[in-house]
């Protein structure tokens, strides 16, 4: 008798080779950016001072020096809250102490009663509303109580603490990013998050130490609400059989890795996929983040659209300009002004062009640059395998074959492979995924193995 063979047929997006035309903003801020926001229709961008953006042209709305009456140098996100500009700044005039600024459309507002001492470092990184109360986190002491560091509530006359002191062993450094979630406010230190229910504080992950007690967090890199659920970026180590996931969501009740759908079968995304994940925004109604690839260790810039993961473009080469690999760490904001996708960081080139700190592209012209597709079929059998497989593409390249493990991991690492060649892959009894990897796609699906 015959044995059936049962056929996966893996669809394979080839992506367009367009040349993605970044600019740099005529007469805006080119260097030492930190955070952008909008209020009433124009862009905020804060380099060092405060600059405005109508759609036509730049104002700088802080100096150096005080003549303006304003803040004398930003040193903090910029964040639109209730209709109002928030910032903070430090004064050089003085004895370098911190203030808290914001700014209507018309004039500068001093936002508190005590300076915030200046003890070497004086940052604010984000601020947020939650519980109708306005909080603000980073780097800082609280005035008043300096024992107690990186987050502080406004209560109406001054900034005050908010029952825990965020500086141990587990949590050493700033407090990069604040959301407000489902009724908590959920905050990061670059190494766990934090939930606060408006009186406790709880711990969402635990260290990353053996023995493993899940679920862990070896990095967070951002945090941010799309499609009504929070997503992380970092590393993240969720149970025994989701290790090392760089991209996961929470939904209000638990974390989950973040899936897409490859020739129909749900696939995790992984560290064999895109080693590191960075910073994320909303673009073209799609999560946007910035990515380390593992294959070749360039930055890309990858969307989400809760379903599919889309490769949009690359943002640059590893080595390109400092150490090689770490180029995704410095395009560190993405955001979505008036149909413009714009990315500020620290970088030198984006896209192979020259334009440091700052570009703009309009954003239909990146986000869904992919939507023409060449579909070519790659035919797997027999698929469950016992001691080979087989695969079938009508393309006359030699591609590699790669195949991981359910944590990520490659067991096994084929060059060159042809069309209908038999491979004896010696693997034992359970569930794999397969990669062919051609020059300019890939193919990905699910393999099982039984015995």
């Amino acid at each position: 008798m015959k044995k059936s063979l049962l056929l996966i047929t893996s669809l394979v997006c080839i992506g367009l080779n367009a040349q993605v035309n970044w600019q740099n903003f005529a007469g805006g801020p080119t260097t030492g950016f930190w955070d952008m926001d909008t209020m009433n229709g124009k862009l905020y961008v804060s380099d060092g001072l405060v600059n405005e953006f109508d759609g036509n042209n730049w104002t700088v709305l802080s100096d150096y020096n005080n003549s303006l009456n304003t803040p004398n140098k930003s040193k903090s996100c910029v964040k639109n809250l209730n209709g109002n500009l928030y910032c903070g700044a430090k004064d050089f005039n003085t004895t370098g102490e911190g203030d808290v600024h914001y700014y209507n459309g018309t004039s500068w507002t001093l936002f508190q009663n005590t300076d915030f001492p200046y003890n070497g470092s004086y940052k604010i990184r984000s601020f947020c509303n939650y519980n109708s109360d306005i909080y603000m986190s980073g780097n800082f002491e609280v005035p008043n109580n300096t024992s107690f560091r990186n987050i502080a509530k406004w209560n109406g006359t001054d900034w005050v603490t908010v029952g825990r002191n965020f500086i141990s062993n587990f949590s050493p450094t700033e407090i990069t990013d604040m959301e407000s979630f489902q009724g908590n406010l959920f905050i990061t230190d670059k190494s766990n998050v934090w939930k606060f229910n408006g009186s406790t504080w709880d711990s969402i992950f635990n260290p990353l130490n053996v023995p493993f007690v899940f679920p862990m967090s070896g990095t967070v890199n951002d945090m941010i609400i799309f499609n009504n659920e929070l997503y992380l970026s970092g590393m993240f180590y969720l149970d025994a059989n989701n290790m090392g996931i760089p991209l996961i969501k929470y939904n209000g009740s638990s974390f989950s890795p973040v899936a897409r759908n490859i020739g129909g079968v749900q696939t995790i995304l992984i560290t064999s996929d895109y080693e590191s994940i960075g910073k994320m925004g909303i673009a073209g109604g799609k999560l946007v983040f910035v990515a380390k690839k593992s294959a070749d260790q360039n930055t890309y810039l990858v969307s989400y659209d809760g379903a599919n993961v889309t490769e949009e473009t690359q943002l640059a080469v590893s080595g390109d300009w400092i150490a090689a690999g770490s180029e995704y760490t410095t395009y560190t904001r993405l955001f979505e002004y008036n149909n413009t996708l714009i990315i500020g960081g620290n970088f030198q080139k984006i896209g192979g062009l020259s334009q440091p700190g700052l570009a703009h592209v309009p954003t239909a012209s990146v986000i869904g640059l992919k939507s023409e597709k060449l579909k070519t079929s790659v035919n797997v059998f027999p698929n469950p395998s016992n001691d080979n497989i087989q695969f079938t593409f009508t393309s006359t390249e030699k591609p590699t074959l790669i195949i991981y493990n359910q944590l990520g991991q490659v067991v096994r690492n084929i060059e060159q492979i042809n069309s209908n060649e038999k491979i004896e892959h010696e693997l034992k009894t359970g569930i794999y995924f397969y990669e062919l990897r051609f020059k300019e796609f890939s193919s990905k699906g699910k393999l099982v193995v039984s015995r």
